[in-house]
């Protein structure tokens, strides 16, 4: 800063400078935009802009969003308004997915000749969705018969934030001493906006012959489950099904259980609910987004969840009963025995006293 006075008639003329620094006003950024983000939606992202220490608005100021970061980056610029509010939109979101499932924005306030730049971060949720399918697996165990089966064809568990469609090459054939089955085919399929995972698992023909159950069979085989954020519905159809050679009405509500004799079951469209999951889960399909299922195309049929009574035959420990005819009468029961046991430890009787003598 310079001051001057020109001379006059009586003083001469004097300057002096010193010098002066402006010092720009601190402001406050905050990101106040969408959390939650899907990839093929549109996304708002938002900041508010604001004096430091006062918290007063700033109005008429751009600031630049940046989702994401590197060569997946998005950008959009928005301008505050009288609340000090800026906002944008990206018209279609593409991010890749981590393992986290996040992803970074940033906010940027360049600054202008009265207030300084300020910045804001924020970690938003990138909305994924997961499937698996297969067409066959079990798992048995009796006296006579076991069989541990891997699901096969099986797509594998799916993860994925973009649009795909498993490509997991069909069995034709599979044979075992108690299963066998015809042209296995599992498929997930996932599209978005809004995002769906689909799989769904067909069979062409599966017997099933466990020893002291009745043959089961079945054609024309296919499950399927279609799951969003919100609900996952799931159906099983079975062409034709017979158990011991007698048809077997397949046209049921969920979780249908036919009794095959003992303890085994056969359980049609079985669903279960996932746990920390709001929709059920259908065998043999995909899950809702955020939550992995698993499950084949013939629920319970093929997996084998028969608990048959031969599994524990011999195996149980009997108590031996007393045997009335031995020499001497009944043995006695263990109640007896210990009433007999606390008389001999009685020194007295249990009512009487007796001085403890000298």
């Amino acid at each position: 800063m310079t001051a001057a006075f020109a001379e006059d008639n009586q003083y001469l003329a004097s300057s002096d400078s010193t010098p002066f620094t402006v010092t720009h006003k601190e402001t406050l950024l905050d990101y106040t935009g969408d959390t939650h983000i899907a990839n093929a939606i549109p996304a708002h992202l938002a900041g508010a802009l604001s004096e430091d220490g006062s918290g007063t608005p700033i109005a008429g100021r751009n600031v630049t969003f940046t989702l994401g970061s590197g060569a997946s980056a998005q950008s959009c610029t928005g301008t505050t308004d009288a609340s000090g509010v800026a906002g944008c939109t990206i018209a279609s979101v593409s991010q890749p997915l981590n393992a986290a499932a996040t992803v970074p924005v940033t906010a940027v306030f360049s600054g202008d000749p009265y207030y300084q730049p300020s910045t804001a971060a924020a970690t938003l949720s990138l909305q994924f969705l997961t499937g698996r399918a297969y067409g066959v697996s079990a798992d048995v165990s009796l006296l006579l018969a076991n069989l541990n089966l891997p699901p096969q064809p099986d797509t594998g568990e799916v993860r994925t934030a973009t649009p795909t469609s498993t490509t997991t090459p069909c069995t034709t054939s599979l044979s075992t001493p108690l299963i066998s089955a015809d042209s296995l085919c599992p498929n997930v399929t996932v599209t978005l906006a809004p995002g769906t995972s689909t799989a769904t698992s067909t069979l062409q023909a599966v017997t099933i012959g466990i020893p002291g159950l009745p043959v089961i069979a079945a054609t024309a085989i296919q499950s399927d489950s279609t799951s969003t954020c919100t609900a996952a519905t799931g159906s099983v159809t079975i062409t034709n099904l017979t158990v011991g050679g007698v048809a077997v009405n397949t046209e049921v509500g969920p979780n249908t259980v036919i009794n095959l004799g003992g303890l085994a079951k056969l359980t049609l469209n079985e669903q279960l609910p996932v746990p920390d999951c709001r929709a059920p889960r259908v065998l043999g399909q995909a899950d809702a987004p955020h939550h992995p299922v698993r499950g084949q195309a013939l629920p319970r049929a093929v997996r084998q969840r028969q608990r048959l009574a031969q599994r524990t035959a011999g195996k149980r420990r009997r108590r031996r009963r007393p045997n009335p005819d031995l020499p001497g009468g009944p043995l006695p029961t263990h109640r007896e025995t210990r009433r007999q046991e606390d008389r001999r430890r009685r020194p007295w009787p249990a009512t009487s006293w007796r001085s403890p003598g000298p």
